[in-house]
């Protein structure tokens, strides 16, 4: 198996994980704002033209979603944005960010 197959096998079997750990089939449809809200992480829309979406890994998570985008692409950045948090990557918020001195805050 080479990367790639491990990779899309990983995140599958994440994928499932959160579907059981949210209570959704495998077969149901999701809303994925719905789901970052059970999973614990908060949703920001937000005026960011240079970027679709944004994970910021802290205390407590936020995806950051560019409010200027179509709702579908907006939905498909969110699932993104989640992909990071189910593998624990993304990007740490230095502390002055921390103190809502950010320009998404």
């Amino acid at each position: 198996m080479n990367n790639w197959q491990a990779l899309a096998k990983s995140a599958a079997t994440r994928a499932l994980r959160i579907r059981a750990e949210v209570h959704a089939k495998p077969w149901e449809a999701i809303d994925v704002f719905d789901v970052a809200q059970q999973l614990g992480v908060e949703v920001r829309f937000t005026k960011i033209s240079s970027m679709e979406g944004m994970y910021l890994r802290q205390d407590a998570p936020v995806i950051l979603i560019a409010s200027e985008r179509p709702a579908g692409r907006q939905r498909f950045s969110c699932a993104h944005e989640l992909g990071h948090h189910a593998f624990g990557d993304g990007t740490r918020v230095p502390f002055s960010c921390r103190a809502r001195r950010c320009p998404w805050s």
